[in-house]
C-alpha cells in the first residue's frame, strides 16, 4: 500500500482493522489449537506482487490494474 493523500485520512481505520484482523486469526489459531488440529505458521492465501509488472506480456492489464486501484482510493 501506498501511503498518499488520499490516503492518509484512512489510517486510523486500516490500523483498527489490521489490529482486528490479526485477533482474529489468533483466535481462530487457539480454536484450531482447543481442537488439537494443526496450527501452521507462515501460511497465507496472499502473494506479494511487488515486481510482478514486469514480467507480464500484457502491458494493459498492469494500466488497468493501476486505474483500478486508483479509482478505488477516490471512492472514500
Amino acid at each position: 500500500m501506498a501511503f498518499t493523500l488520499p490516503t492518509a485520512a484512512a489510517v486510523e481505520k486500516l490500523i483498527a482493522d489490521l489490529v482486528a484482523v490479526v485477533e482474529q486469526e489468533r483466535e481462530k489459531a487457539a480454536e484450531r489449537k482447543r481442537l488439537g488440529l494443526k496450527v501452521e505458521k507462515g501460511k497465507g492465501d496472499a502473494s506479494a506482487l511487488y515486481g510482478v509488472a514486469g514480467s507480464i506480456p500484457d502491458k494493459s492489464i498492469v494500466s488497468r490494474l493501476a486505474v483500478g486501484f486508483l479509482d478505488t482510493l477516490y471512492l472514500t
